[in-house]
């Protein structure tokens, strides 16, 4: 119901996982299982808008009031003494940008079973942002793609998460869009959506190796600062871009209308890492670490 009423409130669903600190695709997920649970349709979407419909209107006026009386109850007791709020357990994470942060979230259920009072928060930031914050103790963990994290770091450990692979999106009327793989000598004569470079340096300058390995410099009609930036370029027949396979873009082509393809000539190392400071004994954090059976 936060998430529904942040999106009503800001009719965006980008703006709205900005504000709750969750990927857009977590969002849209948890729209559509409400949605699903309540049996109606909540929001009308198109290209240009999104505006609540009839019902998504008259239940958004019922969960404002469930969420006020929740807030309420949440500070009956906020006169706790400070030693108790000290000495209540806390867990920080840092995540990507458009990270699948939904197996953490199902696993903070299992840890609050343990730890009913556990404070734990999620901020998303860059690559950049997220290597400052795990080296200077603002988080006690990360997860982050590993072309971001500096190499021999003295007193952090890496850990893999998840596989990743780069991937080529294009339109869903493409000529491309039938297929499952391309070769990177295909695409000499598309328009490419890329990121700026100070945002994404190791996938962009990969990219661009790659298309020059192969005999041609990719021409790029536009550049983007956030991938979901890119996916609408894509989406409206702007050029082609590239994704990594994180993204949740099985979920993604149904809102945007893309579809994504292997790339042949791609090697890349792109896994998802979790990334914390070895001398964080924090019994949460390895708590964590072995739900997510990641921990050494």
């Amino acid at each position: 119901m936060r998430s529904f009423s942040k999106i009503a409130e800001y009719k965006s669903f980008t703006k709205a996982s900005e504000k709750l600190y969750i990927t857009q695709p977590t969002l849209s997920r948890q729209i559509q299982e409400l949605e699903d649970e309540l049996g109606t349709q909540l929001f009308r979407r198109d290209y240009k808008s999104l505006k609540l419909t009839d019902d998504g209107a008259a239940f958004l006026e019922e969960a404002k009031e469930i969420l006020e009386r929740c807030d309420k109850a949440s500070r009956m007791f906020l006169d706790k003494s400070s030693s108790n709020i000290e000495e209540t357990p806390h867990l920080h994470i840092g995540y990507q940008k458009h990270f699948n942060s939904h197996q953490v979230y199902d696993i903070m259920h299992d840890l609050l079973e343990n730890h009913p009072d556990l404070d734990f928060m999620m901020t998303q930031g860059t690559p950049q942002e997220l290597c400052d914050s795990i080296l200077n103790d603002k988080v006690d963990i990360v997860f982050i793609l590993n072309v971001f994290l500096p190499r021999n770091i003295s007193g952090l450990r890496i850990l893999p998460f998840e596989h990743n692979q780069l991937k080529l999106i294009v339109p869903e009327h493409h000529p491309f869009a039938r297929r499952n793989s391309i070769s990177i000598t295909e695409l000499q004569n598309e328009n490419f959506i890329l990121m700026n470079r100070p945002n994404s340096p190791a996938i962009v300058d990969y990219v661009i190796h790659l298309c020059m390995e192969h005999g041609f410099t990719p021409h790029a009609s536009y550049y983007v600062d956030d991938a979901l930036q890119g996916i609408e370029l894509v989406a409206a027949g702007k050029g082609i871009s590239f994704l990594h396979s994180g993204m949740q873009i099985e979920m993604l082509s149904k809102y945007y209308h893309i579809i994504a393809l292997d790339i042949d000539e791609a090697d890349l190392e792109l896994d998802l890492v979790a990334a914390y400071k070895i001398s964080n004994h924090k019994k949460v954090l390895l708590e964590l670490l072995d739900h997510l059976k990641i921990y050494e």
